[in-house]
């Protein structure tokens, strides 16, 4: 935990109970007793699967003796979840569950993420297609350069401007069959002067044309040389 969150969060969870409980210690040993037993419980639990799966000299008698210390901790824990449930165990028998749960989750998400990052048992086959979008705000130096750069990328390149001002978008038209390096313009529609959402739809729809195609996404972006340059072009549009 000294790698991750948990120590503070630990922290958080300990102070929420102290306050909680009015800072009174016996008020806690309900929340004790309950944790100490479950714990005693699945470990006993545990060690009765431990001799299944490795059988030994005397492990069926290991594992009885085992069975005995589960089932006399598990009738505790049930002892002290009802006699205690409304001194503070019901936060256990809630708390508990629901980590579990969120822990199973996380196991889940990683799985799947690393599946989906495995690689496949033989290479594919092939060329795959692969699709060069270029994002067209206006045209100038950079986004000139950008579509000299997409053409060493790919035979199939699309230019796409988002019609945000029809004025701007005018302009942008009349200039990029110069500076386009011939790639076709798309100019997609926005009704609500939306950037993303209509981008969006687009690269859904371009994704769907073929299977198991490459689709790269050139964003232009300007950098100013110093920190203060970015801070006052801000400050300016905030203004506007």
């Amino acid at each position: 935990m000294a790698f991750s969150n948990g120590i503070a969060l630990l922290t958080a969870v300990a102070i929420a109970l102290v306050i909680a409980f009015d800072a009174k210690e016996l008020r806690l040993i309900p929340l004790y007793a309950v944790g100490v037993f479950l714990s005693f419980t699945l470990s006993q639990a545990g060690m009765i699967w431990h001799w299944r799966r490795h059988p030994g000299g005397g492990w069926r008698w290991r594992a009885a003796m085992n069975a005995l210390g589960a089932l006399a901790t598990a009738g505790v824990l049930v002892v002290f979840i009802l006699a205690k449930f409304r001194e503070g165990a019901w936060i256990i028998v809630v708390l508990i569950p629901a980590g579990v749960w969120l822990l199973l989750t996380i196991a889940r998400h990683y799985r799947a993420t690393g599946a989906a990052l495995a690689l496949p048992s033989h290479p594919r086959a092939g060329p795959r297609h692969h699709v060069v979008i270029l994002l067209v705000p206006e045209v100038n130096r950079q986004v000139a350069d950008m579509a000299a750069y997409a053409s060493k990328l790919s035979d199939d390149i699309r230019a796409v401007h988002v019609d945000l001002d029809p004025y701007n978008t005018k302009i942008v038209q009349q200039k990029w069959p110069r500076w386009g390096q011939g790639t076709p313009m798309k100019v997609l529609e926005s009704a609500y002067r939306s950037f993303v959402e209509p981008l969006l739809v687009y690269l859904k729809t371009v994704d769907q044309e073929r299977s198991q195609q490459v689709v790269t996404i050139l964003i232009p972006e300007l950098r100013a040389h110093h920190w203060w340059q970015t801070t006052a072009v801000q400050i300016s549009r905030n203004a506007a």
